[in-house]
């Protein structure tokens, strides 16, 4: 039950989403969110410090699930924990939402492979000009959405965040904006 009432706001935000999206390229990005899924945290902590050693001003935003045990106190990032930063139906807090919207963002990239409604709430509740991420859903939440097809991957490769993230860059050098 709780899914389908998150369901229906994650829907409700997308339809009322007014911004106007301004596709980016590489070297206009200067402040960058990502967001991602503990279970993929060692390829998307990577993806990060590319971009950070990249000079992209960048910000994380991690998605703790439950059952993981990890402690993840000394990470850098921002970490959604069950019961403390979201509630029991799955929307994030005000603070959560109100502290991602400190920075003016160029981009968020969302890395999560798997459909999460908590990540898609924050992804529409935030506001940036242009949104990149897997394409997991009839819903329109990116500007720019990555599809990938069992073709497109590698024989016997299965997805991951490390493929997602070097197509999401690839794309990001390729286009042209004027």
């Amino acid at each position: 039950m709780f899914k389908f009432i998150l369901r229906r706001r994650i829907n409700k935000l997308a339809r009322q989403n007014k911004r106007n999206p301004v596709f980016q390229n590489w070297d206009s990005l200067h402040a960058v969110l990502v967001l991602f899924d503990t279970s993929e945290y060692d390829e998307s902590d990577m993806f990060i410090e590319y971009l950070k050693k990249s000079g992209k001003q960048v910000s994380a935003c991690g998605y703790i699930a439950k059952g993981d045990n990890y402690d993840y106190s000394e990470t850098p990032y921002r970490m959604l924990s069950p019961k403390i930063d979201y509630d029991s139906a799955g929307f994030p807090s005000d603070e959560v939402i109100a502290s991602l919207s400190t920075v003016t963002y160029d981009a968020i990239i969302d890395l999560t492979l798997k459909k999460n409604h908590t990540m898609e709430y924050i992804l529409l509740s935030i506001v940036s000009p242009f949104k990149i991420g897997l394409n997991k859903d009839d819903i329109p939440m990116y500007d720019f959405s990555i599809s990938v097809t069992e073709d497109t991957l590698e024989k016997g490769k299965s997805l991951s965040v490390g493929y997602l993230g070097k197509q999401i860059l690839y794309y990001l050098r390729t286009i042209r904006t004027e």
